[in-house]
């Protein structure tokens, strides 16, 4: 095989690779109440950031039973392997705010609550065209407008 093949054969098996890895193998969920992401891996390390159940993280990579995340902000952490799963979707609000409401579409009136603040984190139930309905840490159901959110 002259070099140029084997070149061309390396470039196939990475796309192909690439093809059938999902984007959910980088994508984390907190799990627990509440987790500490810190700068470093391991518990010496200060903490950066406390979270909340559900909140979104992207994997960078492993360490010591800890994982590099980047949040909703692309800022960079580490959170210890136990408090994060990859077996559900999670979203946090990426805007300001966003409108809760009580289904899909804007002809469905807005929760009691009205609207959520950035940050705020909710595990994925289902999806309706561009509406997403997710449930919070308190297991309250509402909508919201895939614009709003940064989906994990």
């Amino acid at each position: 095989m002259s070099m140029s093949s084997k070149y061309f054969f390396i470039l196939f098996l990475g796309l192909i690779f690439s093809f059938f890895v999902s984007p959910r193998a980088f994508a984390l969920c907190v799990n627990q109440e509440k987790a500490n992401l810190r700068q470093g891996p391991g518990m010496r390390w200060p903490k950066t950031w406390e979270v909340i159940r559900y909140m979104p993280l992207k994997k960078i990579s492993k360490k010591d039973g800890w994982y590099r995340v980047s949040d909703i902000d692309e800022r960079t952490h580490w959170v210890r392997e136990d408090m994060v799963s990859a077996s559900f979707s999670c979203a946090a609000i990426r805007t300001p705010f966003a409108n809760l409401r009580k289904g899909p579409g804007l002809n469905f009136p807005m929760t009691k609550a009205a609207k959520g603040d950035r940050y705020l984190s909710f595990r994925i139930l289902k999806t309706r065209g561009r509406w997403i309905q997710v449930e919070d840490i308190e297991g309250d159901e509402v909508w919201i407008a895939r614009e709003n959110l940064w989906i994990q």
